[in-house]
């Protein structure tokens, strides 16, 4: 045909917004499927341009470069459709977010409940070689977790500002600080206050409780650097109900998409407000329940 010849294009968008491994498995299926595609195409070109060749005496031969153009005749172009902006780390700063804040929540409950339980007189108080314990006060079960409750609660708004303020100093785009630090401080405190709760109602083993809860299933089934799509599926049914699941859909929706209610924020504002709900109610029964028996918090009589 004379004249100029447009290649046809094929492109490919990804999203880099919703996770760095998401849009390197689009990659790689597109890559795979528009070679393919590549191939086939090609090799049916080059096969019909040859055949009406040979139909005129008069035609010229196929050149080489026209040979290589034929046989890879699609130009494949893979593009973000929504580029994030630089300092997100390729998409994995809201997973970071998010486990900074479940740890806050997390291990800020541990160290409050240790730190609590010392200066109530019921667990020693170690000071380098120091020992110091002392005498138990007289305090329910319940109000002990109260105490622990409003110490988390005070204490989340502050560790969700030192968060900001170290993601504003690395550079962090932060385009609804508000936002941010709003859900931030909801989710430590709903993380913390179920925490507590767990291990005023089952002790020392509550630690292990919390630690499988938050930390040991949340990680595979966060989402934030594998997509659920791409684990299996005995792993994904956990994203249903893992807090950290929740609260990096929360997170990753304030931080790349304008804080849309449908990318996520809806589902992580509900569920960690029924998280928050299911450790209150579980921590006041559970208490209230061993002050009723007069299950006190006292040494055992020999």
């Amino acid at each position: 045909m004379p004249g100029d010849v447009t290649q046809p294009i094929i492109t490919v968008y990804t999203n880099p917004r919703s996770g760095a491994f998401s849009s390197q498995v689009v990659q790689m299926i597109a890559g795979n499927a528009l070679t393919q595609a590549n191939q086939t195409v090609g090799k049916q070109l080059t096969e019909t341009v040859q055949t009406q060749l040979r139909s005129s005496p008069s035609a010229p031969e196929l050149a080489g470069l026209s040979r290589l153009m034929l046989a890879k005749p699609i130009d494949v172009v893979v593009t973000p459709f929504h580029p994030l902006p630089s300092g997100t780390g390729g998409g994995l700063t809201a997973f970071f977010y998010t486990m900074m804040v479940l740890l806050a929540g997390f291990t800020g409950a541990m160290v409050i409940n240790g730190m609590v339980d010392s200066s109530l007189g019921f667990a020693p108080t170690e000071f380098g070689p120091w020992y110091v314990h002392y005498p138990p006060t007289p305090i329910s079960r319940l109000g002990t977790l109260l105490l622990k409750w409003g110490v988390i609660t005070g204490t989340a708004p502050v560790v969700a500002g030192i968060f900001m303020a170290v993601g504003h100093w690395l550079g962090m785009p932060i385009e609804r600080p508000l936002l941010l630090f709003l859900y931030s401080t909801f989710a430590i405190i709903a993380v913390g206050v179920t925490a507590l709760a767990i291990v005023s109602a089952l002790g020392t083993a509550g630690l292990l409780v919390n630690l499988i809860l938050f930390i040991v299933l949340g990680l595979p089934s966060s989402g934030g650097t594998i997509p659920i799509e791409a684990i299996p599926k005995t792993v994904a049914w956990l994203a249903d109900f893992e807090p950290m699941h929740q609260v990096y859909l929360g997170i990753r929706a304030i931080l790349y998409f304008n804080a849309e209610g449908s990318a996520g924020l809806s589902r992580a504002i509900w569920m960690t407000l029924l998280g928050l709900v299911i450790g209150l109610v579980l921590g006041g029964v559970v208490t209230r329940y061993y002050d009723r028996k007069e299950l006190h918090r006292a040494p055992a009589k020999s």
